[in-house]
Parts: structure tokens; C-alpha cells; sequence
């Protein structure tokens, strides 16, 4: 061997310099730290060193490129507080579509020390939340309602690795493929929904958050909620209310200036607060869970007790889980449907083109069912013109983006919230002309969609499930009543404005008026004869052989 060899550095850049194994530098060595003996010297290692340092070198210009690259563009702010005192208190999402339309597609705000992209257009959102979802996925650190109300247990809160596990915990039981097995409950459910609404029409909002409350419960602890007044109903709906109301992102300025969170409760009412809204939601859901374990028939908190990505985790921490895909559930779906309603009234004329399909392909004999589906085109077209026209899910959640990243030529900072405009997507005139339309006949066009699930690995898990009950819910209440405008008894229509709805993430339509009757007494008698003869045995419906 040579006396002198730098096989070390070669091997520390994989350099190789015969085909036995890694070389010394200089082509005067005889033999390989291994003992063999190279036919040639078949490369010029300093050539590679040099190529190896040119691609460092280029490596770090582009880098330094992308950090000179403009912000995107966005509202002039203040020092410190940047646009805190610009954004709207009521409907932001309006004002971001105001701003989509002044500054393009990706704008910037400044909320104190956080810097916000708001994605106004239908090509950005896909371009990076999609296309690029390795590194937008992560959420915000949310001081309060991730850390405070929710004890980082919130899966629509969570990061990292701990999402990834219970992203893998919540698909076993949320997959294309399971989320087919629960028709049967969404049978007996939507037989159970068009009843009440023929005996209590006026009751319509509170027979449709039922409906989706009960689901989720049935398929979550083994339990159905037969009424609106049910305690398990009533507490969800103040579990998310408190919420709502606690994490509404600037209540605190804690969630846009982390560093106060160093301050003594004394000053800092969300530590006050907080305590009493986690242990109260953390208690419920874990007396859900354990009573859900001691149901009989399978549920989903039997799956997630046998599950290897539960293995180690608390119960606090898996009756979070399940909790929060119960208040999103009995949530989103009862507003969809709300929507739908709203606009059969403000569009009879969709009503009754639907009813005309309904009527050809069912005729009147029976209800709507699974296997009708492929045969309603006109129906899967309210469906998709529902979730487009006033979507429940205003804003996508904030993402945040875990690398610098790059986009029509302006930077986007590691660490930035990015929010997709949804209600300015699925109201973008070039992409769906003459949006406050519901027109369904749009999607003529088999190409055009709607963003209402969201985007990427972040879109929403339950849409297999929320899709089927649209269906069979929108199918069934189409083919049984006509829902049109409520008249008073001077025989004026009750004026209902589709424009206004609440104000926060999910936004709902306000109360309203509306009228719906059954369309004739053939299809009353169906109906009370279907929900007679109904399977109402959960347990036998959940039977384990039925759901594995």
C-alpha cells in the first residue's frame, strides 16, 4: 500500500476511483484500504470535488436569491401591530375576496408578529396546498386553543408526528372504503329525519342537527340520539360553542404575540379561562369513551382501543379524538344541509327539475335508495352546486408552511400561516359565472369541483361520509316534499336573505322562514310505512362481522 492515502476523505465524499471500492485522491495508490488491487484509476476526483463545492456554491446563491424575493403583495400596516386593526370584525372572508381582487391571487397580511398568505384563487390553493402538501401541512402554533382549551389533543390543532399518528388512527375508521360500510345507519337515520320533518316541518334545523349528531354517535360510542334534546346532543353543542367563542382567533393576542404567554394568570385571563373549558370537554369525552367500550355492537372506540396507533396513548388523548370528530360531524353536515334548504327556497325552479328526475327514475311508491344514486345525475349536481354556493367551511383552516418556499416570484417565508379564501374561490365569476346563481348545471362541466373539503393531506376525513349523507338526505326530502318560502296569512312570501350567515370559521345561515309540505298524501303514507318498518336495533345493524 502507498504510504501516504487520503482514502478517508475520499470516502467521506463517495468518491470512488475503481470499480473494488472507495480510493485514495491521488491515482498513485496500489491497493484499497480493503486489500485489492485496481485494474485503472477511472475518475478525476479533483473534478469531482470541484463540481461538489460549485454545487454548493449554487446551492447557496439560489437560497440567497429566494430570501431577496418580495413578500407577496397585501395592505400597508402599522409598525408592531402590521394590519391587526384593518382585518374585519364581521365576515373577513369577504374582505379577503375584496382583497384577492385588489392585489391577485396570494396577498399578505401582517397580524403583529405573524406574517398571513391568504390564497384567493382556485389555482394557488391547489398549487401549493395541494401540490406542495409535504410542506404545507403543518398548523399553526395556536397559543390558546391548541395549547390552552384543548391540552394540544385537538386533531385539527395538532402537528408533527403527533398528527401523523392520529391522521393514521382516524383513517382506519374514515376511509373510502369503511365509510361505505355505514349506509345502513345513514338509512335508518334519513328515514328517521324525513319523519320529523312531516310531523315537525317548522323544527327543520333542529331535525337536520339531529340527523348528524346522531350519526356520529351511533358510529363513534354505539349510541343513537332519537331527539333533539338528547344530553349528549346538548353538551356537544356547548363544547363547541365555548370553543368557538375562547379560540376565536383575535380574541387574544397571546395567539399573535406567543411571548406574552409568559405572563401570570393575574394578567392573562386565557389561563383562566381555559382550565375549566378543557377539564369540562375532557370529561365528557372521556365518560363518552368509556361507555362507548361497554356498548354492545362494534363502534369506532372499540376500533381505536384495539388499534396499534393507540397503543401508549392516554384516554384523555383518544376521547379527544373521537370528541372532535363528533363536533365536526354533527356541525358541518347540519349546516350543508341548512344551505340546501335555503336554496330550494330562494330557487324553486331547481327543486323542481330535481323532483322530475326524482319522480322518472322512483316514481312514487318508495323512497330513494343506495342503489339509485348512478341513476340521479341532476341530484349529484345540487349536491356539489350546495357545498360550492355558500360554502361551510369559509376559510380553509390555517396551514403553515415548514420551509421558505417560492411562488409567482414572491417568497413566502418558513413559518408563515397560509389560508385559502374558500368563499372566494367558490365565488370567483371566471371560474363560475354569475357565482350567487345556484345553478347546477354548471357541473355540466365534468372538470369543475368545488374546494369544500379542503386541501391536501389536510382535507377534511369525513368527506366519504358527509358526501352519502347529502345524497340520501337531499334525494329523500326532495322526493318527499316541496320546500319553497314560507306565505303569511295575507298571503305574502316571509322574505328569507341568502347572504346572511354567521360569523366564524363555520358559518351557518342565520334563522329563517320556510315552508315544507309533503307533495302528496301517497308519498305521507310511504313514508310513515318506511319508518314503521325500519331496522332500529343499532347494536344488530353495527354487527362486528357486518363492519370488519
Amino acid at each position: 500500500m502507498a504510504s501516504y492515502c487520503t482514502w478517508r476523505f475520499c470516502s467521506l465524499f463517495n468518491i470512488t476511483s475503481s470499480p473494488f471500492d472507495k480510493m485514495c485522491i491521488a491515482g498513485t495508490c496500489t491497493e484499497d484500504p480493503g486489500g485489492n488491487t485496481p485494474a485503472t484509476v477511472t475518475t478525476k476526483p479533483l473534478a469531482l470535488l470541484i463540481s461538489f463545492l460549485a454545487v454548493l456554491t449554487a446551492t447557496y446563491l439560489f437560497q440567497q436569491k429566494r430570501r431577496q424575493l418580495p413578500l407577496p403583495p397585501g395592505p400597508r400596516g402599522v409598525p408592531i401591530f402590521g394590519n391587526l386593526f384593518q382585518v374585519a370584525l364581521k365576515h373577513q372572508w369577504r374582505q379577503q375576496q375584496e382583497w384577492t381582487q385588489k392585489y391577485g391571487p396570494i396577498f399578505r397580511m401582517r397580524l403583529g408578529a405573524q406574517t398571513v398568505i391568504v390564497l384567493g384563487t382556485h389555482q394557488a390553493a391547489r398549487d401549493l396546498l395541494d401540490k406542495r402538501s409535504k410542506i404545507y401541512s403543518d398548523r399553526p402554533e395556536l397559543v390558546v386553543s391548541a395549547k390552552h382549551l384543548s391540552g394540544g389533543y385537538r386533531s385539527l390543532l395538532m402537528r408533527g408526528e403527533m398528527w401523523e399518528t392520529h391522521y393514521r388512527l382516524q383513517s382506519t375508521v374514515l376511509s373510502p372504503r369503511m365509510s361505505q360500510k355505514y349506509k345502513p345507519v345513514q338509512d335508518l337515520e334519513s328515514k328517521h329525519l324525513i319523519h320529523a320533518l312531516l310531523k315537525k316541518p317548522d323544527d327543520f334545523s333542529q331535525q337536520l342537527h339531529r340527523y348528524s349528531a346522531s350519526l356520529a354517535f351511533s358510529l363513534g360510542y354505539g349510541k343513537r340520539l332519537v331527539t333533539p334534546h338528547e344530553k349528549e346532543l346538548e353538551s356537544i353543542d356547548t363544547i363547541v360553542r365555548n370553543f368557538a367563542e375562547a379560540a376565536a382567533l383575535g380574541r387574544w393576542w397571546v395567539d399573535i404575540f406567543p411571548i406574552l404567554d409568559i405572563l401570570p394568570k393575574y394578567f392573562a385571563e386565557w389561563k383562566r379561562i381555559s382550565p375549566k373549558l378543557y377539564q369540562h370537554e375532557s370529561e365528557l369525552h372521556s365518560t363518552n369513551l368509556n361507555a362507548a367500550r361497554e356498548q354492545k355492537g362494534w363502534n369506532w372506540a372499540k376500533v381505536y382501543k384495539d388499534s396499534p396507533y393507540s397503543q401508549g396513548m392516554p384516554d384523555v388523548e383518544i376521547g379527544f379524538d373521537l370528541g372532535s370528530l363528533y363536533e365536526a360531524a354533527s356541525d358541518t353536515s347540519t349546516i350543508a344541509q341548512e344551505v340546501f334548504i335555503l336554496a330550494m327556497v330562494k330557487f324553486p325552479y331547481v327543486a323542481r327539475r330535481a323532483q322530475e328526475e326524482l319522480d322518472r327514475v322512483i316514481g312514487k311508491s318508495r323512497l330513494p335508495t343506495w342503489q339509485d344514486k348512478d341513476s340521479l345525475p341532476y341530484i349529484e349536481k345540487v349536491i356539489k352546486e350546495t357545498l360550492r354556493w355558500r360554502p361551510v367551511a369559509v376559510n380553509a383552516f390555517y396551514h403553515a408552511v415548514t420551509e421558505d418556499d417560492e411562488y409567482l416570484g414572491y417568497r413566502i417565508p418558513k413559518g408563515s400561516w397560509v389560508a385559502a379564501n374558500v368563499w372566494g374561490i367558490h365565488l370567483n365569476p371566471e371560474m363560475y359565472p354569475n357565482p350567487h346563481d345556484f345553478n347546477p348545471d354548471r357541473y355540466d362541466d365534468e372538470k369543475l369541483g368545488h374546494v369544500a373539503f379542503g386541501f391536501g393531506r389536510r382535507a377534511c376525513t369525513g368527506q366519504h361520509i358527509a358526501k352519502n349523507s347529502l345524497y340520501i338526505n337531499i334525494s329523500r326530502m326532495l322526493w318527499a316534499f316541496d320546500i319553497g318560502p314560507k306565505i303569511r296569512s295575507d298571503g305574502t312570501e316571509v322574505p328569507v336573505d341568502d347572504m346572511a350567515f354567521t360569523n366564524g370559521f363555520l358559518s351557518r345561515p342565520l334563522p329563517f322562514e320556510c315552508s315544507i309540505v309533503p307533495r302528496d298524501q301517497g308519498r305521507v303514507k310511504v313514508i310513515e310505512k318506511e319508518w314503521a318498518e325500519a331496522d332500529k336495533d343499532l347494536a344488530s345493524i353495527l354487527a362486528e362481522e357486518k363492519l370488519t
